[in-house]
């Protein structure tokens, strides 16, 4: 659990590096959340539903307020995974700008995952490491 609470700590960290290890279950941990989230959700919207058909407020706006906490979740847990990332290709001796790829269509995220696989690269040949 340590590595997810860096995950959040380092919000804004972009010059260090995370290693592979804490980059994947980091990654993994917080996949896991948002799924578990998003299948809580659509439930969620039909009880909502439900009750303001049958003209009940309050538990519709409670059912909205819990999915409205869920999505400032996923929209919160964007930048520290760019940061993380970012983090990510320092400790393959990448360049940041290497994000760029991700603009690409398909074949953005599938380098991305080839560059978030590759190993560390120790101190003396990589030029983030202080």
């Amino acid at each position: 659990m340590g590595v997810y609470k860096q995950f959040w700590y380092r919000v804004f960290d972009f010059k260090g590096v995370t290693s592979r290890k804490d980059y994947w279950i980091a990654w993994s941990i917080n996949s896991m959340i948002i799924l578990v989230l998003y299948f809580l959700t659509q439930p969620l919207i039909d009880l909502a539903d439900q009750y303001l058909d049958q003209g009940k407020i309050l538990p519709g706006l409670f059912f909205f307020i819990v999915i409205l906490l869920i999505f400032l979740y996923v929209i919160a847990s964007i930048i520290p995974s760019i940061s993380m990332l970012v983090r990510r290709y320092h400790d393959a001796n990448l360049s940041a700008s290497f994000f760029v790829f991700n603009i690409i269509p398909v074949i953005g995220p599938l380098l991305t995952f080839f560059f978030a696989l590759m190993p560390s690269v120790e101190k003396p040949y990589n030029k983030y490491l202080k």
